[in-house]
């Protein structure tokens, strides 16, 4: 999978500690939202490079910001484990998937 998108397994089981999350420093409420919906595009679930791509393409990020919002997202409990080494968005449209 893709680089910027490989740690999500790690974070994700740091996202159960959570509370209130910052949002990262360089990084706005829009792009968190630019990502969400690449996410629903790929499918609510990334866990290959074809879906990482997807969202690397739709949303434009360079990989460094797509770590921070993947994170952050994940710290929020956004995103949840897939066990494939991947995530799956668990809000919003993805909720009811």
């Amino acid at each position: 999978m893709r680089a910027a998108l490989a740690a999500i397994p790690f974070v994700l089981t740091l996202a159960a500690c959570a509370t209130e999350v910052p949002l990262p420093a360089g990084v706005t409420e829009d792009e968190v939202g630019i990502f969400r919906a690449a996410v629903v595009e790929a499918g609510c679930d990334v866990t290959n490079d074809t879906q990482a791509a997807v969202v690397e393409e739709r949303t434009g990020f360079d990989s460094g910001k797509l770590r921070q919002i993947t994170e952050y997202t994940a710290r929020r409990g956004e995103l949840s484990d897939t066990g494939q080494g991947g995530f799956r968005l668990n809000v919003g449209t993805c909720a009811a998937a």
